[in-house]
């Protein structure tokens, strides 16, 4: 404790840097959390969606996919070995193999599926980076050229628009974890939700509460210029009061994102009073592997509360997670 079911490495992720996925892995058992989360970006498959720093390397939607693979592989590598160690008594770490989805148009549902089906994975994050396929939190320039371009400048409609995304996500694929739920903001953040976004906001919020989604609480958002973690105060409060599962993420990028700003989270939960909101995944193991070279199977991941949390004795490990005056 605690933990973070959202991360990425330079190593299979090209907008992240600073280390392979078995560095970013270190940096989290060095930081004295317990359960971590790897979840790369799932390929996309329509050269439309390849990202500017892929396509300067020349990467194809083919080679997207065989980066994935190879992720999975290295993952499930780590995991066994991590495993390994833990019951030599050796470490406490314990990883989950999951994916961050990519949204971008009608069919994507089925390519999220069929992922996972293919690589088992332990889990899913359902995080929306497009609107109507268009990318919109790669980067400020890009995002207000197509506020300007499709929206018309509107920010409101654009606040709509993926909110109604967001549920189609969330009722197709049921995600484990849904990702930085409000990053829509992320860009403008000043601009306050109309009555009609937070009509959606109450919506989607409901839908992860009747579903039991864990709702991450992403320490990501401090880092983009957000007051707090995301999801921001509004939707937080909208969020509690549904009775909504939430979870932890940092969403690292690199070994130094791991934990980052995880003093605003636990700043976060005290103030919103969220100790007994907080839940974890945990995994409950097959009787055996599927064969003699793969790596641990799992029946189901379900959730866990982890209660008091913000009391936890890992805060104690450095005065940057003491909690401030209120």
């Amino acid at each position: 404790m605690p933990f973070s079911f959202h991360s990425h490495s330079a190593e299979f992720c090209k907008h992240a840097s600073g280390g392979s996925l078995s560095d970013v892995v270190e940096a989290a058992r060095s930081s004295g959390y317990t359960v971590f989360g790897l979840s790369e970006h799932m390929p996309r498959y329509n050269a439309q969606w390849i990202y500017p720093e892929e396509a300067e390397l020349r990467m194809t939607c083919d080679d997207l996919s065989t980066q994935f693979d190879q992720y999975v592989d290295e993952a499930c590598r780590l995991q066994d070995h991590y495993q390994t160690l833990r019951q030599r008594g050796e470490c406490d770490l314990e990883l989950f193999v999951g994916a961050e989805t990519e949204y971008t148009h009608d069919d994507s549902v089925r390519e999220i599926l069929e992922l996972r089906r293919r690589h088992k994975l332990d889990y899913i994050v359902g995080s929306i980076h497009h609107v109507h396929g268009i990318p919109i939190d790669f980067s400020k320039e890009s995002f207000e050229e197509a506020l300007a371009t499709h929206w018309h400048g509107d920010h409101q409609s654009l606040f709509c628009d993926y909110f109604d995304e967001q549920l189609e996500l969330l009722r197709g694929v049921r995600p484990e974890v849904v990702g930085h739920f409000d990053v829509i903001r992320k860009y403008c953040p000043a601009v306050a939700f109309s009555a009609r976004v937070l009509e959606r906001v109450g919506r989607n919020v409901q839908f992860c509460a009747d579903s039991g989604l864990l709702v991450e609480i992403n320490s990501s958002g401090v880092a983009k210029g957000c007051k707090r973690p995301y999801p921001q105060e509004d939707v937080m409060s909208i969020a509690r009061d549904a009775g909504v599962h939430f979870t932890l993420g940092d969403d690292a990028h690199s070994p130094g994102d791991v934990g980052l700003y995880y003093s605003h989270v636990r700043q976060y939960l005290h103030d919103f009073q969220l100790d007994q909101q907080v839940y974890r995944l945990v995994k409950r193991r097959d009787d055996h592997k599927s064969s003699k070279d793969d790596h641990v199977s799992f029946q189901h991941v379900s959730t866990e509360l982890v209660p008091d949390i913000v009391q936890h004795h890992f805060w104690t490990r450095s005065p940057v997670y003491a909690l401030a005056e209120t």
